[in-house]
């Protein structure tokens, strides 16, 4: 429960209280006031009896004393009753007034803190560090040793450009090169960062693709963990090269979708990895993770892509 919760809750019971203190004010203030008129009338009754003069008969003109009305018994009952209904009535409606006002400035205070709690998760979330796989490549080893550039990056002085379809151009035995990066895209470094990558040929759709451990797949790293700080180089990179049989090369198929069927002993080519890294706080570092995935898929400047699935971050 936090501090706020707490403070609210004692508010509240001290609201209560305050409502039964006054609520037993009012009626002893209605009791006194019931003993005081009774008194009244008692003396007042008293004091007829004892200051009666004895009747004396004069000769002279009398005039009588005006008649008194004498109140009914039934009617200062009623009257008393009257008197406790309103009081009663006065002291709901304090009552029920005090408690919307209170409700309110409660429902008040915790909608403040419940927008200052989100804003606060907000602010930690941005500030964060954030991992991200940024670049990758798939070439032919042959080209990629001439000017160690992948596809997207050739230019006319380089030469003619590298086939994007990689794997319907590799010669006999030839190494096929791959690489991938990852950067931090969040606000703050990235302490003990570490990546492991590796290439998979597998038959699993893109939209449960396989992951570093299972068969088919051939992992490289994790890197020596070191600090990654935002948006800045050097980038996190492993890269390597592989061969296989041309029967095997020719049994990769792009992946045009979840919807990409195969056919016989066809497979789709993965490039997948993890990063595992740490939050800068001195007192209590979290650890973070994110997986990527992506599948070869030759378009107009890229032979690889991101998967539709495989990709967390937390």
């Amino acid at each position: 429960m936090d501090t706020i919760t707490q403070q609210l809750i004692s508010f509240c019971r001290r609201v209560r209280n305050d409502l039964v203190a006054i609520r037993n004010a009012l009626v002893d203030i209605k009791d006194n006031l019931q003993k005081q008129h009774e008194s009244v009338h008692e003396n007042q009754e008293a004091n007829d009896h004892s200051h009666n003069p004895p009747p004396v008969i004069r000769a002279e003109l009398q005039v009588p004393h005006p008649i008194e009305v004498q109140t009914d018994p039934k009617d200062k009952h009623k009257t008393r009753e009257n008197f406790k209904l309103l009081v009663s009535t006065l002291t709901l409606l304090f009552v029920a007034a005090y408690t919307f006002t209170t409700l309110f400035i409660f429902c008040a205070t915790k909608k403040s803190a419940d927008a200052a709690k989100s804003s606060a998760d907000t602010a930690r979330l941005q500030l964060r560090p954030w991992i991200a796989a940024t670049s990758s490549c798939l070439i032919a080893d042959s080209f990629y040793r001439k000017v160690h550039k992948c596809q997207w990056e050739w230019t006319e002085k380089d030469g003619p450009k590298p086939p994007i379809d990689t794997f319907a151009h590799i010669k006999d035995r030839e190494d096929v090169r791959w690489w991938v990066a990852v950067i931090n895209t969040g606000q703050t470094p990235a302490l003990r960062a570490t990546l492991s990558a590796g290439w998979c040929v597998s038959d699993k759709p893109e939209t449960s693709p396989p992951i570093l451990t299972d068969s088919g797949c051939t992992p490289y790293g994790p890197t020596p963990g070191r600090p990654v700080f935002p948006n800045a180089d050097p980038y996190m990179k492993i890269t390597r090269a592989f061969s296989m049989p041309p029967s095997q090369y020719a049994l990769i198929r792009p992946s045009e979708g979840p919807q990409t069927k195969l056919v016989g002993q066809e497979k789709f080519f993965y490039l997948v990895g993890e990063s595992d890294y740490f939050t800068w706080d001195d007192h209590d570092p979290k650890k973070h993770s994110t997986h990527f995935c992506l599948v070869y898929d030759p378009a107009p400047e890229f032979s690889l892509r991101y998967c539709q699935g495989g990709q967390t971050a937390d």
